[in-house]
């Protein structure tokens, strides 16, 4: 009993750590694009509310089950890096997938700025002109056949 209170107790801390740290994070970082001092702590930076809390908590209690207890992950890690996460990235979770999504591609060769721009309006530019279809020979390889008529005529 008193060994799951002390295990309660250090997610409920773990998870205010992350969640205090991670609001710095992500207010420090914003102050440096302002061009302030990002080591400046205000006193709302230290307010916690429960729906602040409540992702780590979750996933601290959710380490047991599979498949995540197959990593091992104490619970009070789990609290503090989702508490910290949510937190710190929160806000910017489209500047992430827009970094991620570009330098994902830029890295499988594609060019970001055209690329798409021109297969959406060859796409746009085609679209109720014809159909494709597929037939699959003997052999197992694909045969692709385009005809401008729509189907059925």
């Amino acid at each position: 009993m008193l060994r799951r209170l002390r295990k309660f107790a250090l997610i409920i801390i773990a998870a205010g750590a992350g969640v205090l740290i991670g609001r710095w994070a992500a207010k420090s970082r914003a102050r440096s694009k302002a061009g302030e001092d990002p080591l400046k702590l205000d006193k709302e930076d230290l307010e916690i509310s429960p729906q602040d809390m409540a992702p780590g908590v979750i996933a601290a209690f959710r380490v047991g089950e599979p498949p995540w207890s197959w990593l091992h992950i104490p619970g009070w890690l789990a609290a503090f890096g989702t508490n910290f996460a949510v937190t710190a990235v929160g806000g910017d979770l489209d500047r992430l997938r827009e970094v991620a999504e570009e330098y994902g591609l830029s890295f499988l060769g594609f060019d970001t700025e055209t690329d798409f721009d021109d297969i959406a309006e060859t796409e746009s530019n085609t679209a109720g002109e014809g159909t494709t279809r597929f037939e699959t020979t003997e052999n197992g390889s694909t045969n692709r056949s385009s005809s401008s008529a729509p189907i059925g005529d």
